[in-house]
């Protein structure tokens, strides 16, 4: 799928600009047609999995010729190309225009349920993953695990690539809140599509206990039922062996609008 980029001259100055750091990954032209599309989403992969973002904005440049690409997790967008020596009102245009949209705008993962924990709360979540461990390593053989969590340890990550949230939740059912404070996730998929579920062991605020926290993109369509309504139903109707399932529902943006991916419906209907 293409998106034509409007050629309107703009002249107005450049503001703040939020980037990451370039990444030069130089291409053999002896490798298969296949390799360069992965070298192109392979950064968004890396920052993907330590990145609070919604969405990716990449610019590729190949000799003289010049693509804007857009990525979420449901795909991507992809602009004709053009030659940016004979057009650079293009790219100062884009820039123009990134600096004047808000970081939700931008990508960025702008959740109004979620602020940085506070050191309190920082230090209740390490005290109860402390526990945990511990009595996890007390309930070892012969230095062998009788009940292990893979990644368990994982959560503790004090590297400061993860920072501790404080998250906001609710029983869509019931009503009933809670705040979760959370870190690095214990199981997760480094891959930029797809629904990125990610596994937390996080601390209740509330039931003053650590408790399993998912976090999913859905699909969404009408005729798949949310996991979490499922989960209700099953314990509705006496379903035993079922997990005890506390909060669950959509994240929402700060325009209080489900988040959704933007892929399928930016590209629909060009060619």
């Amino acid at each position: 799928m293409t998106m034509a980029m409007n050629t309107t001259n703009l002249s107005a100055p450049l503001l703040r600009l939020q980037v990451m750091a370039p990444i030069t990954i130089p291409l053999n032209v002896r490798q298969s047609k296949t390799q360069p599309s992965a070298l192109l989403w392979s950064p968004c992969s890396v920052c993907a999995p330590t990145s609070d973002r919604t969405s990716f904005f990449q610019l590729v440049l190949v000799n003289r010729w010049a693509r804007f690409v857009y990525w979420d997790r449901s795909g991507a967008v992809v602009s004709t190309r053009f030659d940016y020596v004979h057009e650079p009102e293009l790219l100062s245009q884009f820039s123009w225009r990134f600096t004047h949209i808000s970081d939700e705008q931008q990508g960025m993962d702008v959740d109004p349920t979620a602020t940085i924990a506070s050191k309190v709360q920082v230090a209740l979540f390490e005290n109860a993953m402390g526990q945990f461990l511990d009595s996890m390593r007390a309930q070892s053989t012969a230095g062998a695990f009788t009940r292990y969590l893979p990644g368990a340890e994982d959560p503790l990550d004090s590297s400061g690539s993860y920072p501790t949230w404080k998250i906001h939740v609710i029983n869509e059912t019931s009503g009933k809140r809670s705040e979760l404070i959370v870190r690095r996730p214990f199981a997760g998929h480094s891959s930029l599509f797809g629904r990125a579920t990610r596994a937390y062991i996080a601390y209740d605020l509330r039931e003053r206990r650590l408790v399993f926290m998912k976090d999913a993109w859905r699909i969404d369509n009408p005729k798949l039922r949310p996991e979490f309504n499922t989960y209700q139903s099953l314990q509705h109707h006496g379903i035993p062996h079922m997990p005890t399932v506390f909060y669950g529902g959509d994240v929402r943006g700060s325009d209080g609008e489900v988040q959704k991916t933007s892929a399928p419906s930016v590209g629909a209907g060009r060619g």
